[in-house]
């Protein structure tokens, strides 16, 4: 939970003057998931203290979201923030409630523009307003919430749309509730020597005396001797995924620029002229736990409802997929229902899917017998059109 704030921390002083050896920006959207009483908040107003302490309360971005417009017009003020979010599960119900008010709604695709490195946002002109041109927005956010309300509240939308692998899912499967500790007045304080540290990082003239105003000079920071090696391999991992495993493909697909910002937070932070190996190679580790995460708590948490056709071409192309990769040349008949029984509405679902594509010639019925002998699985193979 500590990690998170730390990055987000390191990453908006140095914001919008540091540029990572990729063109990347230092600013992250951070999920730190754990159940409920696992002290959560207090990380969250670590930042808070961190960032006052350091003479950045300028730079604290707001910790809810009441509208889109309200968004944009602090980031016209302020380009560069931090934003530290308790029950960030509630806050995105909110915005993806088909009830909610559209300006409120609309704070997902702001958030998405913002996380472009060195983008440019040109707000809506309305009645009364004139349009406003937000030249290198960076907020940075690290939300907390459980991950049932987390996952929960996300909807199959932000997956297509781009927003959810947009966001650093910390893991949270295995982990333990902090024992109960003793406090003290100087526990309630960030140690001077980190205060100090924190205030000698490179960052743009006048950042600590007031709000930056227009665009700084950046900086770059380039890799060393053999870094940018372990990165092209970690992008050619990434991209190998499009054709053997499409969810995390998906969610995957900003994990590279994820990792560049982390390893440049960290590279800096600790003092280094150059993003090393061993910096790349950190981040890189965290971004694939980072993935798993997001990938077992949306099979798990989140439910997605198809319609009828929508759900026939989903299932015809998994089955499809084992055709081609599986050993068995097939999808077991508990395979596909274990994979796809949460998105039926009404329970039934799955059967009329299944005997629509029978129908259809799509597939038809097979069975597997391991070659080491063993229980047959029943299933069924492609073999309509591809």
């Amino acid at each position: 939970m500590a990690l998170g704030v730390a990055s987000v921390v390191v990453g908006t002083l140095i914001g919008r003057h540091i540029e990572g050896p990729t063109g990347s920006a230092t600013h992250l959207y951070l999920i730190i998931l754990a159940p409920t009483g696992y002290g959560k908040d207090w990380p969250l107003q670590c930042g808070t203290k961190l960032m006052d302490a350091v003479g950045a309360s300028d730079l604290l971005g707001p910790s809810e979201w009441a509208s889109a417009p309200g968004f944009e017009r602090r980031l016209a003020r302020n380009p560069l923030m931090a934003c530290f979010m308790d029950e960030l599960g509630d806050e995105l119900s909110l915005v993806n409630n088909h009830n909610s008010n559209a300006w409120v709604s609309k704070i997902i695709g702001t958030l998405k523009k913002c996380y472009n490195a060195w983008g440019i946002v040109i707000t809506a002109e309305k009645v009364k307003e004139e349009s406003e041109k937000i030249t290198w927005p960076a907020p940075s956010i690290v939300g907390a919430a459980t991950p049932e309300s987390f996952f929960s509240a996300l909807q199959p939308r932000d997956l297509e749309s781009g927003f959810a692998n947009r966001l650093v899912i910390l893991p949270f499967e295995g982990s333990r509730r902090p024992p109960e500790q003793a406090t003290s007045p100087k526990a309630d304080q960030p140690p001077k020597e980190l205060i100090e540290m924190l205030k000698r990082l490179p960052r743009q003239p006048g950042i600590l005396d007031k709000p930056p105003n227009g665009p700084p000079t950046r900086k770059r920071v380039e890799w060393s001797t053999g870094a940018e090696d372990v990165y092209i391999a970690f992008s050619k991992k990434m991209d190998d995924f499009e054709t053997n495993d499409r969810k995390r493909y998906e969610l995957g697909m900003r994990a590279c620029e994820n990792a560049t910002r982390w390893a440049t937070n960290v590279a800096v932070g600790r003092g280094s002229p150059t993003v090393d190996k061993e910096d790349i190679a950190w981040a890189i580790a965290w971004t694939e736990l980072s993935i798993e995460a997001a990938c077992g708590g949306f099979e798990r948490y989140m439910r997605e409802y198809f319609e009828f056709p929508k759900m026939c071409d989903i299932v015809g192309e998994a089955i499809c997929f084992a055709t081609t990769h599986n050993a068995s040349k097939q999808m077991s008949t508990h395979d596909i229902y274990h994979r796809f029984g949460r998105n039926q509405r009404w329970g039934n679902e799955l059967d009329k899917v299944i005997a629509h594509l029978l129908k259809a010639g799509r597939i038809e019925r097979s069975s597997y017998n391991p070659p080491l002998g063993g229980r047959t699985s029943e299933g069924f193979k492609w073999i309509g059109e591809g």
